[in-house]
């Protein structure tokens, strides 16, 4: 009788290593937030580049829209550089992206168009920011 035990004991612990695996197969690496960040940067650097050298509106007013939103972009694309260091990575690196997004590429386009109508998406963007940053608090 204490062989079909062992038996059955051993075929749960396979079972259990198997379902760890798959987990640790299917679970989203931390990491991924500096590739994220990697493409977020050069974005980044690319549309700082061009707002400086670039980018001359009629309104004037519009290049300081430019440069708030890089400012945003490129500081939040810092922060997602430690995403994997936080307790949920993959929230603040989501929320993060998010904000960048909406906030600064809803900047981004109302300055490119010199029109207002299209910086929508920055509340909603800047909200993002907040709650990603408030993420870390839990």
């Amino acid at each position: 009788m204490g062989e079909p035990t062992a038996v059955y004991s051993s075929s749960i612990e396979e079972s259990l290593i198997n379902s760890s695996k798959m987990k640790t197969r299917t679970r989203m690496d931390p990491l991924l937030w500096h590739k994220v960040a990697a493409i977020f940067g050069i974005a980044g650097l690319g549309l700082g580049t061009y707002g400086f050298h670039m980018y001359h509106p009629q309104d004037t007013s519009f290049k300081q829209v430019w440069q708030i939103a890089n400012l945003y972009h490129l500081t939040h694309t810092a922060a997602l550089v430690g995403a994997p260091l936080t307790r949920r990575p993959h929230i603040f690196g989501v929320l993060l992206a998010i904000g960048i997004l909406l906030f600064s590429g809803g900047c981004y386009t109302a300055a490119y168009f010199e029109n207002k109508k299209y910086s929508l998406s920055a509340p909603f963007g800047g909200f993002a920011f907040v709650a990603g940053w408030a993420s870390l608090l839990f």
